[in-house]
């Protein structure tokens, strides 16, 4: 199993509700042990295990991803390191490019 940032054209709940848009975080283990570390020791409120966050709340976003960053900079080393910090810095990237496609949220599960 993994986390991912998915967004539905929708409601999530919703039985005809399809995926506009899905891309990976980490797998399940990886984002328990490790990403929920430091969303919990970085307080953050967006982005998180069944977090969701709309487009207008995009730049929030990025500034915690950044926290993120400086995380993994003081907390992870070696192949750790690395997972996160580059899943993180791929998610600057596509979070904003994708943003303007739909006005739907961004769920993390």
């Amino acid at each position: 199993m993994a986390v991912d940032l998915v967004r539905y054209d929708g409601d999530w709940n919703a039985d005809n509700s399809k995926i506009i848009f899905s891309y990976p975080v980490a797998s399940e283990n990886f984002f328990r042990n490790v990403w929920t570390v430091a969303i919990v020791e970085s307080e953050l409120k967006l982005f998180r295990n069944w977090g969701t966050f709309t487009p207008n709340q995009i730049n929030e976003v990025l500034d915690e991803l950044r926290i993120l960053i400086q995380w993994c900079d003081y907390n992870l080393t070696g192949n750790e390191y690395f997972k996160m910090h580059s899943r993180i810095e791929e998610l600057m990237k596509v979070i904003p490019e994708e943003a303007p496609n739909s006005d739907e949220p961004f769920h993390i599960f």
